[in-house]
């Protein structure tokens, strides 16, 4: 699926064309860093034996996540773990495991096996040099520690993983991964929501459109209504992500706390409100088509006098109830 260029953010998400119209064209370009927050090496909760919770849900699927197990520098490979990015969680993979887990312990029982080929053939052969004894006991003893780490090589689980064919008791994962704070089902009730507010606070009579059915001109109040009302929802929001940094402003907002996140944003909010609110208030907003002036057949009709009626073009004119600047002068004529 596309993406906006230059971002994980993902178009085309509605099923509603106006919907990905107002989002893709003239909301996202605003919204940007909010839709694509990166949050690292996370530590997930575990939720089951095999699957971890993290903070934040709707993750951007063009995003590479990296799952790191344990103490590990190295990621895991993708084999080994499956993601779900809408409700954000990790769940690794016992199948994989599971056959990870088989040939460390195969590896294991072959080299216990050399091991005791060798006790016995040297106490077969007893009769036979201390030094020789000596040399095939170290050479089993060798053989151990060099299958004994492959298997530790192979299985970076801890050992109770071995009985359990999954992630141990004691196991845990860090992840990096990029989500989004407004995904399209919030983004699109927020416009349906502005809608419903332009039908009512512009200037004019009540109106009663959709989004599907408003006309094309509403489009940019629409999006701005919508963008006050997230930056709002980011405001009501802050117990949820403050602390957590990810709308920090600067370097020097890290060290202040996350600095004045709230006084930005809701200075986005009334800058959005304000000019939407410019748009309500034009009292020509809801009047299209607009109504024409008098043309000059008009005026022509109140220059006859007397009440008669003359053709002109082939029509019927005479008085008439609108607007009139002469209206005694027919009778003066």
């Amino acid at each position: 699926m596309a993406t906006i260029p230059g971002t994980y953010v993902r178009t085309g998400l509605s099923t509603v064309d106006r919907v990905n119209s107002i989002v893709d064209n003239l909301l996202s370009p605003s919204m940007t860093e909010f839709r694509q927050i990166s949050i690292y090496h996370e530590r997930g909760t575990k939720v089951t034996s095999d699957t971890f919770h993290f903070s934040y849900q709707h993750w951007n699927p063009d995003f590479p996540v990296q799952v790191f197990l344990n103490n590990d520098v190295d990621p895991l490979s993708d084999a080994y773990y499956t993601v779900n990015h809408q409700m954000g969680t990790i769940t690794l993979s016992q199948s994989s495991m599971s056959s990870t887990s088989s040939d460390s312990t195969s590896t294991s029982s072959s080299s216990t096996s050399t091991s005791s080929l060798s006790n016995s053939s040297s106490s077969d052969s007893s009769s036979q040099s201390s030094s020789s004894c000596s040399c095939s006991s170290s050479t089993s003893n060798s053989s151990s520690s060099s299958s004994s780490s492959q298997s530790s090589s192979s299985n970076s689980f801890s050992s109770s993983s071995s009985s359990q064919h999954g992630p141990g008791i004691n196991d845990w994962i860090s992840t990096t991964y990029n989500f989004d704070y407004f995904p399209i089902t919030v983004l699109g009730g927020f416009l349906q929501r502005s809608a419903e507010i332009v039908n009512t606070a512009a200037i004019g009579p009540s109106t009663n459109y959709t989004l599907t059915t408003a006309p094309n001109n509403w489009d940019g109040v629409i999006s701005d209504l919508a963008f006050a009302l997230a930056m709002e929802k980011l405001i009501l929001e802050q117990s949820i992500w403050n602390g957590k940094l990810i709308f920090a402003i600067g370097p020097q907002a890290l060290l202040d706390g996350g600095g004045d996140v709230i006084g930005a944003l809701e200075t986005l909010k009334s800058n959005a409100e304000e000019r939407a609110a410019r748009t309500l208030d034009n009292e020509m907003f809801k009047r299209i088509p607009h109504v024409s002036g008098p043309t000059k057949y008009y005026f022509d009709a109140l220059l006859v006098g007397g009440g008669s009626r003359r053709a002109i073009d082939g029509a019927w004119f005479g008085r008439t109830r609108g607007w009139k600047p002469t209206k005694y002068l027919g009778s003066s004529l």
